[in-house]
Formats: structure tokens, sequence, C-alpha cells
């Protein structure tokens, strides 16, 4: 028998990226109670602060450490087909572990959205709720009608830049793309990127929203809360359970129940409570409430690796160094120093004929990262790899005992954007603690392989020009063994996108919003779960398609105008 809890107003479930802001804004009324339910530890641990420690914090107890299943197109060089899936389980979920990049994405993504049913998600609907959230810190951006100034959301500039980012951008002018604001809606081109960081520290939504509401008296936030199922009475949300330090609670709702677990958690536990598609959860024996599409949809951004060495004293970083006892020093005491920055120093936006017109919708970004990445394959959290041969292809490694982190160089990451292969996410078991399947069908359609083997055929084009001669660059051997004797063939290069395609860990979709009529959409334009009463789905699942970009700011965006519509209904 669970034991009764205190009833509230409202219910957020999930404090990560989009439930942190709406238990935030939902609390500044201050007649109304809020209780925020995270299955996750708080987000106390100093390494959360530190903008460079992001891939240190996957694969810990802040990491829901999910696994992907074996893919029949994608992760072909790594043991079992799969890779880690890293989602926040913290305070701040996702935005306490990211790599911080904040990027809205094409306007046209959202006008998207609109000509699909999604009535008020256009452009000019949400541009507004962009702004709301944003203290940009860039003192040209503070006239800027597409930024702004006043919100708690810090989004600044890399206190320091290596020399590879004004090459970066310089190339891209090369080539004949337009430096841009990479947030103006129109972002087709080169520019440096910004990063929810203030002075030197992460800036999740947690740290920028919840901590200053944590001490409104009408506000209840409760960590490692596991929600097991929301009570539904005549298609009416009138309860959660949840377990909390072994113990199961039940919390009455008076007004609404707000879904804010992130793309994997929101759809399993809307499928607990009997929402979704009728036989699967007649499968797990689970009586359905409403038979809905939940989980389908899924959409992820990949990409394909390529690093490429430079000549000692070019400025680039290795791994060596940012990890040093006087970097540490200078970011204990200065905030000085490698790291401060998430290593996202500048981005790129191109389509993959090599269209300029920043109107036209991106089809690839390139982000980069200004160091070579080793892979320890002895923690189990991470991929291993099928040989040590496919090892050294992936790492660009002369020897597959190299030793790369005192060696200067850069990761360059071009990121397919809007994939046409979707997946799903379904139910392993009923119980709770189960994580789900997850099955992205990454590259099953045979068009998104083609477009990330072009983009790796632009970058080879973009460092061989003259802003990048100075650095002296040596490609990484992409050859596949078994595959074409020219690593350049697009044979190669396509086999060597399908056994290397990892994920970003963007995922969105599996809560679709569209039309009340559209039958493949799971919450409607107003994010009210469709038949069902007092419930409504506020984060980045209810994306009816992916965006350009990384989607931190777009699913805050959601969260700001999901609030709004609340408080406005």
């Amino acid at each position: 028998m669970a034991k009764e809890f205190p009833s509230y107003n409202y219910v957020v479930i999930g404090g990560g990226s989009a439930g942190c802001v709406v238990a935030a804004r939902l609390s500044e009324d201050r007649t109304k109670t809020v209780l925020l339910l995270e299955a996750g530890p708080t987000d106390s641990d100093m390494r959360i602060d530190i903008p460079a420690a992001a891939p240190v914090l996957h694969g810990t107890r802040f990491d829901w450490a999910y696994k992907i299943e074996p893919q029949k197109n994608a992760c072909l060089g790594f043991v079992n087909n799969s890779f880690p899936w890293v989602k926040g389980k913290v305070l701040g979920g996702s935005s306490s572990i990211n790599y911080q990049g904040y990027v809205r994405g094409h306007a046209a993504d959202f006008d998207s959205w609109e000509s699909q049913g999604c009535t008020g998600w256009a452009w000019k609907d949400v541009l507004q709720y962009f702004i709301k959230s944003e203290k940009n810190q860039r003192p040209e951006y503070s006239e800027s009608k597409f930024h702004g100034t006043d919100g708690p959301l810090s989004v600044t500039d890399q206190i320091e830049r290596t020399p590879f980012a004004r090459a970066f951008v310089d190339a891209g002018k090369e080539l004949g793309y337009n430096e841009i604001d990479i947030n103006d809606g129109k972002s087709t081109g080169f520019g440096f990127m910004q990063a929810t960081i203030n002075q030197g520290k992460r800036c999740s939504t947690s740290k920028a929203f919840l901590t200053p509401a944590k001490k409104r008296k009408n506000l209840t936030v409760k960590t490692n809360a596991l929600v097991t199922k929301i009570d539904i009475v005549d298609k009416k949300a009138v309860g959660v359970y949840f377990q909390h330090h072994g113990k199961e609670y039940m919390v009455k709702v008076e007004r609404e129940v707000i879904v804010s677990a992130g793309t994997v958690a929101s759809p399993q536990i809307l499928m607990l409570s009997g929402i979704g598609p009728k036989e699967h959860l007649k499968q797990h024996g689970i009586d359905y409430i409403a038979d809905l599409p939940v989980g389908k949809n899924l959409q992820d951004h990949v990409f394909a690796m390529m690093s490429a060495r430079c000549k000692p004293g070019s400025g680039l970083s290795t791994l060596k160094s940012a990890g040093s006892l006087l970097s540490k020093m200078k970011y204990i005491f200065l905030k000085k120093g490698p790291l401060t920055s998430n290593g996202l120093e500048a981005t790129a936006f191109i389509t993959e004929e090599g269209t300029k017109d920043t109107s036209v919708v991106p089809d690839i970004q390139i982000m980069y990262l200004p160091f070579l990445i080793p892979m320890d394959t002895t923690k189990e959290e991470m991929a291993g790899f099928k040989s040590k041969e496919l090892q050294r292809c992936f790492l660009g490694l002369d020897s597959i005992t190299e030793d790369v982190t005192d060696i200067e160089g850069v990761t360059l990451l071009p990121v397919l954007l809007h994939p046409k292969s979707q997946g799903e996410i379904r139910l392993r078991s009923t119980d709770p603690e189960d994580h789900p399947v997850i099955n992205p069908s990454f590259l099953d359609d045979p068009s998104d392989t083609d477009v990330l083997v072009k983009g790796l055929q632009q970058l080879r084009k973009l460092m061989e020009t003259e802003a990048m001669r100075p650095f002296e660059f040596k490609l990484q051997n992409m050859q596949i063994p078994g595959v074409s004797n020219d690593e350049n063939s697009d044979e190669n290069l396509a086999e060597y996108v399908r056994h290397f395609t990892t994920c970003v860990y963007h995922c969105v979709g599996t809560c679709k919003m569209g039309a009340k009529d559209d039958p493949t959409a799971v919450v409607g334009p107003d994010l009210r779960v469709n038949g069902i009463d007092g419930l409504r789905v506020i984060d980045a699942s209810i994306m009816p398609t992916i965006t350009s970009g990384n989607t931190n700011a777009p699913t805050i965006m959601i969260a700001e105008k999901g609030v709004d519509m609340i408080i406005n209904q």
C-alpha cells in the first residue's frame, strides 16, 4: 500500500532540462503548490560545474547509462553493434552533463512544425520564448532583436579560444560561406558557438531556474524519487505514484501532472500508466487507457568522427595539458584556462550540396573538439571495439598502443541533422527500474549514410584551405580493413560511416506533438495528452521533427512556452 503524500496543484515528473524550467516558472505564482520529482540525485558534485568535465560525468551515477539495441546498419565496428546512450539522471538532467552548446535551430524547423498542424509553434511564435530564457553576454547582442539579456540562462562565448576557432570560421569564408549568428534563425554558414556557461561554470537549468526558486515555500523538490505510474481515473490524471528510499508514495494532483522526464523516460512512464500502443501494452499485461503511438518517432543526430594531428606548438589543446595541475589551479583560483571551455568553440551548418543560402535548411552540422580523443575501452560504460584494428582506425592512431593525450590535434564531428531513419522506445518489462528497449534504427534509410559521406568529403575540403595551412594538419587514415584500397572512395567512406557512426545524445520525438486529428501524435499543440485530462508532456519528446542543431536550447524553449500555455489556459 502506497503511503499518501500531501496533495499539490501541480506535479512535475522529471527535474531535467525542461522540468526545472517548468517547476520554477509554475512556482512563480505563490498561490499554487508545485512538487518536482527527480529520479536522480542533487547536482551538488563540483565536477558538474566544470565545463570541460562533461565526458567525465558520462557513465556515472548522474547518467541513466542506457544502451541502444544492436543496430543493423550502424555501430558495426563496436561490440554488439551498440553504443552508450547518455541521458542525465540528476537535477538539471542532461543540461547538467552535456557539452553545454547553445543552438536554437533553423527558423524553418519550427515553421515546419506549424505546417504539420502544430499551431502556434512557428519561428515567429517561439522566438519570444528563446529570448525570455536567455541572458546573452556577447556585447554586440545587447541590442539584437534575436537575443535576450535579462533571462536566467547564461549564454556566453568561451573565456578562451584556441587559434583553430578563428581559422575554422575563416576556412568557411574561404569556401564561400558567411560568418553568421548561429541563433538568429538563418543558420547556414560558419560561426562561433556559444554555451550555457556563467563565469567559468556550467549553467544548467537547475542552476539557472531551479536554484533561485528553491527558497519559495510553495515549491517542493524531491530527488531520488522514481515515478512508477500516473494514476488516471475516468480519463483524468489525479495522482502520481513514486518510490523514494525503498518506500512507495502516492501524491494527489489538484490541477495537472506535467511529464518532463525526457525522450526515453517520458514514454516509459506513459506506457506504464496505460497510455501507449494498445497491443504493446497488452503484451505486458497493462490495461490500456489510451491507444496512442507513444515511443514511436524516435529521432537523434548521429555523427562520424574524423581526427587530424597538427604540428607541435600550434595552440591546440591536449588532454594531458588540460588535466595538468597548472590547469586545475588556474580553474580553481581564476576560473581561466582549458577547464572553462566545453570545447565547442565554433560550428558550421552546411548542406550536402554546399549551398551558401542562409535561408536553406542545413543537412550537416560540423562541430569539433580542439584536441584528440582517446577512448578507454577498459571502462564498462564505454563501447568496446570488435577488433584492435578497428579501434586504431576509429581513433586515428599510428599504432594501437599509441597515447594521443599529449599530441596536439583536432577531432572533427560532421553531424547528420535531419535523419530519415526513425526508431522507437518500447517497454522491456513492467518494472519501472528496467531500462526500456531503445532502438534508434540508425542509418536504416540509406540516404542518411549518403549525407554523412558527403559531410566527410566536405570536411576534407575544409581542411585543405589556406586558413588551415599553418597547422600542417595530417588527417587520420580512414581505411576500413577489407574495403576499397582508396580510403577516399564513396564505398570506403560509407563503410566507415556504418562502422563508426555514433549518437550525439540529442534524442527527441517519442511523444510527438501534432494536430488533434493526427493519428501519429501523442499530444496536441497545447501539449495535452490526447484523450486524457489534466496531463501534459513538456520536454524534447514532443518535437515532431528534430531541429537543426543541439537540442537543449529548443527543449528549454518548449518548457517556457508550455508553462505559458498552462498559466494562460
